[in-house]
């Protein structure tokens, strides 16, 4: 045997001593543990009470599924830098977010998992089935249903505080500075979107004064408004009978320390109001806006897309949505535990309820994004400067909103500025 083959001898063998003593420490997995992982990116940081118990029941009846929880800061920026590996496989956000994903491709239909129309429709309310849908495929699995209202103190706010008619703002404003009178240290109305850039939250007053969005589904812009002129004038002049403050911490801890009475919030707000007597009351024309868990490409690519569906199903089935309205005081989308007669008596759900029979649908449209910041703006400036102009400031408003609009078509259909868009 000579020296070469001798060689070859022993390094055969101190390869297979390698091997042996390499996974000589390797063990198979635990039957029940995990083997498949689930990433939910979501609006909030945190599920609330009731929907957490629903996770951990179905993560307890699924011992082969784990589920990780995000909260991206920029949900588009960072689905845009994300490596493949760490795409999320749900994405559980507000029906406007929905436009945006679809046109960068993140989205996967549902009905070859089946999730169509006709099943949406069996079990959830009509608003909700709608903003699930894109080209009569489903998208999404619809959550909950949200919109704002005037949250009130009951042992501070009598009936003659409370306007009559839900449309009618000067009586609102005759009534807060009657408050002013009567409660020379507490102030009627307390609304995060006064001194802050929340066009959300004074949409309920914009629209209350007519106009029907901000932003329509086709572009048309009616930000600058003779009815949205109003309206801003309406929020500048009532001013001299508020607080300069009005963030959502502020306005939560005011209403419950009674230095406040009325919060327009949403059902969000409810569970933190603790033993405060309070009641719900509808003013204007809140957007009706859509919490749903969408599935993505990455989980198709992956090969989880059943066990994502599966989990939505489950999450919001109407015995886990009767629990987030019994015990987050949230409004649910499915329509059995909307109807649940437990359900039915509950103050949330009668008072939301009336308010949003006023709504109108969160614009599903490549441009409601063009929307937030500009208007935002605008109102800030009318609530922190007395010399503000609100024509002025709402043409501003206008433009920028329309160099926004200009951008997107320019950017997704570059060779035709009117082919049609996504609509709701």
């Amino acid at each position: 045997m000579n020296l070469r083959t001798r060689l070859r001898i022993f390094l055969s063998a101190a390869l297979i001593a390698v091997f042996i003593f390499s996974t000589a420490g390797v063990q198979a997995a635990p039957a029940n543990a995990p083997t498949v992982t689930l990433r939910m990116w979501m609006f909030s940081n945190a599920l609330t009470t009731g929907e957490t118990a629903v996770l951990n029941a179905y993560l307890a009846a699924h011992p082969d599924i784990a589920i990780t929880l995000y909260n991206p800061a920029d949900l588009m920026g960072e689905l845009a830098a994300a490596a493949p590996g760490d795409l999320p496989d749900i994405i559980f956000y507000q029906n406007d977010a929905m436009p945006m994903l679809l046109l960068e491709h993140y989205l996967t239909p549902l009905d070859a998992y089946g999730v169509t129309r006709a099943s949406l429709e069996a079990e959830f309310e009509p608003a909700a089935v709608e903003a699930a849908m894109y080209g009569n495929r489903a998208f999404a699995v619809p959550h909950l249903q949200e919109g704002i209202a005037l949250v009130y103190n009951k042992d501070l706010v009598t009936g003659d505080y409370l306007p009559d008619d839900p449309f009618d703002f000067a009586d609102l404003a005759a009534k807060a500075v009657q408050f002013k009178a009567d409660y020379p240290t507490k102030t009627l109305i307390c609304n995060q979107g006064f001194g802050g850039i929340d066009s959300y939250h004074v949409a309920p007053i914009f629209f209350g004064f007519g106009i029907p969005d901000y932003i329509d589904e086709n572009g048309a812009i009616y930000v600058n408004d003779p009815r949205a002129v109003s309206a801003a004038q309406w929020i500048h002049d009532i001013h001299a009978v508020l607080a300069d403050v009005n963030d959502y911490t502020t306005c939560q801890n005011r209403l419950i320390g009674g230095e406040v009475g009325m919060w327009w919030t949403g059902p969000w707000a409810i569970s933190a109001l603790g033993s405060v007597n309070f009641g719900i009351h509808p003013m204007g024309v809140p957007y009706v806006s859509i919490k749903q868990l969408m599935v993505t490409q990455a989980a198709v690519t992956r090969g989880n897309p059943e066990e994502v569906v599966d989990f939505l199903l489950y999450f919001n089935n109407a015995a886990n949505s009767v629990n987030y309205a019994t015990i987050d005081s949230l409004i649910p989308a499915n329509t059995a535990a909307l109807n649940d007669p437990v359900v039915q008596q509950l103050p949330v759900i009668q008072g939301f309820g009336a308010a949003l029979a006023l709504g109108t649908s969160l614009n599903k449209s490549m441009y409601t994004v063009c929307q937030w910041a500009p208007v935002g703006d605008a109102v800030n400036e009318l609530w922190n400067n007395p010399a503000a102009d609100p024509q002025a400031l709402l043409d501003t408003a206008q433009a920028q909103v329309q160099e926004c609009i200009n951008d997107r078509r320019s950017q997704y259909f570059p060779y035709s500025l009117n082919l049609p868009l996504l609509r709701r």
